[in-house]
């Protein structure tokens, strides 16, 4: 009877990877809303120079983070 509540247990004692971050490796909770947190700082200061100097001044990797943060569950 002890092995069933040790096996029982030891279930919740686990990380859970039930998250994918933008590169869609698999994370635990915390290390998804820490990335979630560092990706929406990026996406709004990119937001910001966008605002303030034009869309078409951002490099092809700035726009290409953007669409991608765009696409991702991170923008919501």
């Amino acid at each position: 009877m002890s092995g069933f509540f040790s096996r029982f247990f030891a279930c919740f004692s686990r990380k859970r990877l039930r998250f994918e971050d933008l590169s869609g490796k698999k994370v635990d909770d915390y290390t998804y809303n820490r990335i979630k947190n560092e990706q929406t700082e990026k996406a709004l200061a990119l937001i910001e120079k966008g605002r303030k100097t034009g869309f078409d001044k951002l490099s092809k990797d700035e726009k290409a983070f953007l669409e991608a943060y765009s696409k991702s569950g991170f923008a919501q």
